[in-house]
């Protein structure tokens, strides 16, 4: 499902996605990600990420599009 969509401060909406009880999904979904224009680098557990209402200096707010109440 998804969870959190926040803008980038740049061009770009980033999606954050919950794997949770679907742990086996995991290659299919980065798989699907990359062939919609995902950034390979997020298979890396060290790749920084957009931090939702975070400020990019320069840019400004990473601003939060759509949050999911739910667990």
């Amino acid at each position: 499902p998804l969870k959190l969509v926040t803008f980038s401060a740049g061009k770009s909406p980033h999606a954050w996605y919950s794997l949770r009880g679907h742990r086996e999904k995991a290659r299919e979904f980065m798989d699907a990600s990359q062939r919609f224009g995902g950034d390979p680098a997020f298979e890396r557990f060290t790749q920084l990420s957009r931090l939702p209402g975070g400020f990019r200096p320069g840019k400004g707010k990473q601003t939060i599009l759509y949050h999911s109440a739910t667990k």
